[in-house]
């Protein structure tokens, strides 16, 4: 399991080292779905997934002490 999770970030690094340079050549070669798709990810990530994160950071912050809570009370 471990030799799959060194693989597994050894990839996810040579792909954030290559993507700058992928996200070029896709403008180069298709200027408008490239600018259309990268407003449409930034969309996506401002409006649905930092939100869903932030709710369920709270979510775990008010579950983990509603069991506090109830820890100290039976104990």
């Amino acid at each position: 399991m471990k030799k799959f999770y060194s693989v597994l970030i050894k990839l996810v690094l040579l792909g954030l080292i290559l993507s700058p340079f992928i996200t070029l050549y896709w403008f180069l070669t298709d200027p408008v779905n490239c600018i259309v798709n990268l407003v449409g990810a930034w969309l996506w990530l401002i409006i649905v997934i930092i939100p869903l994160t932030l709710v369920l950071i709270v979510l775990w912050g008010i579950i983990a002490l509603v069991i506090s809570i109830f820890k100290d009370l039976f104990s």
